[in-house]
C-alpha cells in the first residue's frame, strides 16, 4: 500500500469514528499487542480480508502516532502470522510516514474456504478462531468452527442413506412426475431405463453400507412422503410477534405460531401460503383507479426466499435438529437457515452473475426437476434467485433485502418501510437530488437511513453493471451527496454530512450523524448498532447526546425493554 492509501484510511477512520470491517487500528507504540494475532485470524476467516494499522491511537481519534521501531515491528508481524497461525499467512506488511510518525501497515488477504478457520495456533482451534463483525474481532464459537469444517470441499450430506427408509416412503406420483420430466428432458440416457435405475443414476436412492438402495437424504426431502418421520426438525416454524423487538404485550407473545411439514416443494408452497395469511396487505390504486390488495412483501421475493433457506440449509448431522425459522416482525420479515455461505461465495458477492456454490449440490439438481403443486420448478433458474428476490423487492418500492452471513446460519431480512415514501420523496426535492437517476436516488434514501453502500452493494440492488454502478456512485460523490471511507476494494459510501444534517444537527460530530441518519420511525438500539457498525458504548454515547440536543426522543424509560428511538422532526427544513 502507498502512503497516500494509508494517509486515506486514517482519514477516514476519523471521519467515521470507528475501525469498521475492514481496518483495525492500534497504538502499539513500543510493543506488538497480543490481540493482533485474534485480528490476524478475524481478517482471514472475513469476506475481503483487511489492514491492521500499527501506530494509529483510536483513543487519540485516529491519530498516527508512530512506533518506537518500525522495522522491528514488521519483522515480528511477519513473524507471528507465518509462524504462530494456522494456516501460515503470508501478508503484505509495509512502513510508512505520515506526518513524521512511523506507521506499520499489514495487508490480511482472506483464506480460501478449505483452509477455514484460520487460527492462532497456540490457542488451538476453537479458542484462536476469530471472525470480524463490525469493528470487532468476535471469538468463532464450536458451531462456527464444525460449519467452516464442513464446508471444506464440497459436502455430501445430502447423498447419505436414510437407513430405517424405503423406495415406499417416496411419494409416488412425486416420482412419476420427476421421471417424466427426465425422460422428456434427456431420453438417451433416461428413456428406457426403469424406474429404480433412474432414481439411483440420479441419486435419489443410494446404497447403504449392506449394498441395499435406499432414499438419500437429498431423495427423501425433495421426493419423500413425509420426510420429518426421519428428520422431525427439518421443517419451518413460522413465528409472528407483536413488537419490532419481539418482546410481548399485554401477556401476548405470538400473533402467529406455525410448523409447517412436508417435503420441500410442499415446504415451499404451503410456507408461502401461511406467510400471506400471516401478513397484512396493501390497498393499490392503478392507473384506470382500480383498487387492488398486495401483499405487505412481494409473492415473488418471499417464494425465492424460502425455496434459497429450504434447499441450501445445513444438513451435516449437527445442523439436523435446526429448522427453517421465519420471524415476522410489524417493521420486517426475516428468514434463517442453518448454515452460512458455502465456498466462494459472500454477501457482498451475492447475486454477481456467474458467482455461485451450492452446498447440497445433489438436492439443488433434484428440485431443478421437481415441479411444486403450483405447477413451478422449486429451483427454475440457478443462481438468479438473489436478484429475482431484489428486483420483486425494488418493483414494489421497498428496499433490497439484507444478508447476515453467521457461518452457522445465514439470514435474509425484508423491510417493509417503503424506499421512496412521501417524506423521502420530500427530502430528495429539498437537497436537489431530482436530476439524479432513480436508482441514484434510492441509493441517497438508503444511506439516509443510516445503509453503507459497497459498488457491489448498489449493484445488488439496482441491477445495474459494474461500470454503471461505479459511474453512479463517482458522481454522488462529484456532487457532494455521498462520501467514501476506506480505499480500494474496501471502500464504502455513507451520506454526506451537509445532506444528512436536520434541524438543531449542523454541529454534529459525524459518528452522532450516522447514529441519526440510522433512525427512522421508531428503531431500536441494537438495529443502529447494526446499521452504523458501531459498539454498544458509542452508540449510547451518542443517543443520549442527540436527547441532549432534542433532535430525537425515547419511547420508554432507559432500563425497558420496549425502549425505541424516534426522531423529533422540525417543522423547518434545513440541508
Amino acid at each position: 500500500m502507498t502512503d497516500e492509501e494509508i494517509q486515506r484510511l486514517i482519514k477516514s477512520l476519523q471521519a467515521s469514528g470507528d475501525d469498521g470491517q475492514h481496518v483495525e487500528a492500534k497504538a502499539a507504540r513500543g510493543s506488538m499487542p497480543s490481540s493482533v494475532r485474534d485480528t490476524l485470524s478475524a481478517f482471514a476467516n472475513s469476506s475481503g480480508g483487511g489492514v491492521i494499522l500499527l501506530g494509529v491511537d483510536e483513543r487519540k481519534g485516529f491519530t498516527a502516532t508512530g512506533v518506537v521501531d518500525a522495522g522491528a515491528m514488521q519483522r515480528r508481524l511477519v513473524e507471528i502470522a507465518r509462524d504462530d497461525m494456522t494456516p501460515p499467512l503470508e501478508p503484505v506488511v509495509t512502513v510508512h510516514d505520515i506526518a513524521g510518525a512511523m506507521v506499520v501497515a499489514c495487508r490480511v488477504e482472506e483464506v480460501p474456504a478449505d483452509a477455514k478457520p484460520c487460527f492462532h495456533r497456540g490457542d488451538g482451534q476453537l479458542n484462536g478462531s476469530f471472525r470480524r463483525v463490525g469493528d470487532r474481532d468476535v471469538r468463532l464459537n464450536s458451531a462456527q468452527v464444525q460449519a467452516l469444517m464442513a464446508s471444506r470441499g464440497q459436502p455430501r450430506w445430502d447423498l447419505a442413506p436414510v437407513d430405517v427408509a424405503s423406495v415406499d416412503d417416496l411419494d409416488r406420483a412425486g416420482v412419476d412426475a420427476y421421471l417424466d420430466r427426465l425422460r422428456d428432458r434427456n431420453p438417451r440416457v433416461f428413456g428406457t431405463s426403469s424406474a429404480d435405475d433412474a432414481l439411483a443414476r440420479t441419486n435419489v436412492l443410494v446404497r447403504d453400507d449392506a449394498g441395499e438402495l435406499r432414499p438419500a437424504v437429498g431423495g427423501i426431502l425433495a421426493l419423500g412422503t413425509y420426510p420429518q418421520q426421519f428428520f422431525p426438525q427439518l421443517n419451518v416454524s413460522i413465528v409472528a410477534y407483536p413488537t419490532v423487538s419481539g418482546d410481548p404485550v399485554d401477556g401476548v407473545r405470538f400473533v402467529e405460531n406455525r410448523r409447517v411439514d412436508g417435503p420441500i416443494p410442499d415446504l415451499l408452497l404451503t410456507t408461502l401460503k401461511a406467510l400471506l395469511r400471516t401478513l397484512r396487505s396493501q390497498a393499490v390504486i392503478d392507473a384506470t383507479g382500480g383498487r387492488s390488495e398486495r401483499p405487505e412483501y412481494p409473492v415473488e421475493a418471499l417464494r425465492e426466499a424460502i425455496a434459497n433457506a429450504l434447499v441450501h440449509r445445513d444438513l451435516s448431522p449437527s445442523a439436523l435438529g435446526t429448522q427453517v425459522a421465519i420471524e415476522i416482525y410489524p417493521d420486517r420479515l426475516e428468514i434463517t437457515n442453518p448454515g452460512g455461505l458455502h465456498g466462494g461465495v459472500s454477501v457482498d458477492t451475492l447475486g454477481e452473475n456467474g458467482i455461485s456454490s451450492s452446498r447440497n449440490a445433489n438436492l439443488v439438481r433434484l428440485l431443478e426437476d421437481t415441479k411444486a403443486a403450483d405447477g413451478r420448478l422449486v429451483i427454475e433458474n440457478r443462481a438468479s434467485g438473489i436478484r429475482t428476490m431484489t428486483a420483486a423487492l425494488r418493483s414494489a418500492g421497498l428496499a433490497p433485502p439484507e444478508f447476515e452471513d453467521h457461518i452457522s446460519h445465514f439470514t435474509v431480512r425484508f423491510r417493509n418501510a417503503t424506499l421512496l415514501d412521501q417524506d423521502a420523496i420530500d427530502w430528495l426535492g429539498a437537497i436537489d437530488a431530482d436530476h439524479l437517476a432513480s436508482d441514484q436516488r434510492a441509493a441517497l434514501v438508503m444511506l439516509r437511513r443510516g445503509t453503507m453502500l459497497t459498488n457491489e452493494s448498489y449493484r445488488r440492488s439496482s441491477g445495474i453493471d459494474s461500470r454503471v454502478a461505479t459511474a453512479h456512485l463517482r458522481q454522488l460523490v462529484d456532487e457532494g451527496f455521498a462520501v467514501t471511507e476506506g480505499c480500494g476494494r474496501w471502500m464504502r459510501y455513507r451520506i454526506a454530512e451537509r445532506i444528512g444534517r436536520s434541524a438543531g444537527s449542523e454541529s454534529l460530530p459525524d459518528a452522532a450523524s450516522r447514529v441519526l441518519a440510522a433512525i427512522h420511525g421508531e428503531t431500536t438500539r441494537a438495529d443502529i448498532e447494526l446499521a452504523t457498525g458501531f459498539k454498544r458504548p458509542t452508540v449510547i454515547k451518542w443517543l443520549n447526546e442527540l436527547e441532549r440536543r432534542g433532535l430525537i426522543a425515547a419511547t420508554a424509560p432507559p432500563r425497558s425493554k420496549l425502549r425505541r428511538y424516534r426522531r423529533i422532526e422540525s417543522p423547518t427544513k434545513l440541508f
